[in-house]
């Protein structure tokens, strides 16, 4: 009898865990594999080989190529498919969304052979012009001079944008007028639902100017601008053209795309996109993708990477703020200034946190499953002794 209860007593027990444990959703599966960075992914979220994308970036008359302008990853796999294009049988010009078209001239010099790449920081003073490092973006001058891929310019002038900003087409100088692509062509629905989530995202951070309506209004600049100019660029190269331009006017074919099809309704339009995070994957976003997690490499000295839906410590500088304060890597930032960490801008939200708090700037990370709390002092000043509790 007494061994009779006690099988009856482990199978109420085995029954309870059972119950407790929770049942796998029975959504489809995104993708069927972890990717590593830089690695191709299909529109189906399989992992497709180096030349199954090639092969469809050759077969492309405009090949947009999304990016993240601070993402080093991003345009390593950029360069790479460029380079390898203009290997084959239909060599591209390559239009950049960085360069205003009031900079054509700069760009005609160096694909005269006038100036060289190592020149073309300066001379298009991308620092004023851009803000992202051109360190970045010299090795695809490289690629386009040894290759002789004719470069243009595909974005609005920075001057005429930011006239358009603060007071709108109507107070343009006729000069300005000119400069301006013969229609501005509007949002589709989706679009002006996507780009009205952005500009409520900016207002509630601060970074928002103006109203919606000339959000969506200089957003329509940029798209309808360089789709023009790509249009003008195939036209007058005779060649395909690779589109660099940022991931918010290529996923979905919604920006530059939708311009173009209406310009050249009968290219073929190649989508390709960088994917953050597994998770994010959405196979309506573009024809295929690369792996390129988004990284940051912060004054404190650690890197960090977001993958999938975690801020991981991928590395620490000897000697740093970081590693003073007892930061390792393979660290997992869970909570900092008693925000929950899920992304990079939770970064930025607790050092404003406590920037404006006058406050010492505070992580919790997991480090082998078990909590670490340390304090990396006040933002701006040098650090504490780094005492570390567990």
């Amino acid at each position: 009898m007494m061994k009779t209860k006690r099988i009856l007593l482990l199978a109420v027990l085995l029954l309870s865990a059972c119950a407790a444990q929770r049942t796998a959703p029975q959504s489809p599966m995104g993708m069927d594999f972890l990717p590593q960075s830089g690695e191709f992914i299909t529109v189906d979220g399989s992992k497709a080989a180096p030349g199954e994308v090639l092969a469809l970036a050759k077969s492309a008359d405009y090949l947009l190529l999304g990016e993240g302008h601070r993402n080093a990853c991003d345009h390593s796999v950029q360069q790479l498919l460029v380079r390898e294009l203009a290997e084959g049988g239909r060599p591209p010009a390559v239009g950049l969304e960085m360069v205003g078209t009031d900079l054509q001239p700069v760009l005609d010099r160096f694909n005269s052979g006038e100036l060289p790449p190592s020149e073309m920081g300066k001379a298009l003073d991308w620092q004023e012009n851009w803000g992202y490092p051109f360190s970045l973006f010299e090795p695809l001058f490289e690629i386009a001079r040894r290759y002789a891929l004719p470069v243009g310019a595909l974005n609005a002038p920075r001057a005429l944008v930011k006239a358009v900003s603060e007071k709108g087409l109507d107070a343009l100088s006729p000069a300005d007028r000119e400069r301006l692509p013969r229609v501005i062509v509007p949002p589709i629905p989706e679009q002006r639902d996507e780009l009205k989530s952005v500009y409520e995202e900016h207002a509630r951070q601060g970074r928002s100017s103006g109203d919606l309506d000339r959000f969506l209004l200089v957003q329509s600049l940029w798209d309808t601008s360089m789709a023009e100019n790509a249009f003008g660029l195939r036209k007058s190269t005779g060649r395909p053209v690779v589109i660099m331009a940022g991931a918010g006017h290529v996923e979905r074919g919604w920006g530059i795309a939708s311009r173009l099809r209406t310009l050249d309704p009968q290219a073929r339009i190649v989508l390709l996109l960088p994917l953050r995070d597994s998770a994010d994957f959405d196979r309506r976003d573009g024809d295929g993708f690369f792996y390129c997690p988004e990284t940051y490499r912060s004054r404190m000295g650690m890197t960090l990477e977001a993958r999938e839906g975690r801020i991981v410590v991928r590395a620490v500088e000897r000697g740093s703020r970081a590693d003073t304060a007892g930061i390792r890597p393979g660290d997992v930032l869970e909570v900092a200034q008693g925000l929950a960490v899920k992304s990079l801008l939770d970064l930025h939200f607790a050092g404003k946190r406590a920037h404006d708090r006058d406050e010492s700037l505070v992580f919790t990370l997991s480090r082998r499953g078990e909590p670490v709390v340390v304090d990396l002092g006040k933002l701006g000043k040098s650090g504490t002794s780094g005492e570390e509790k567990q």
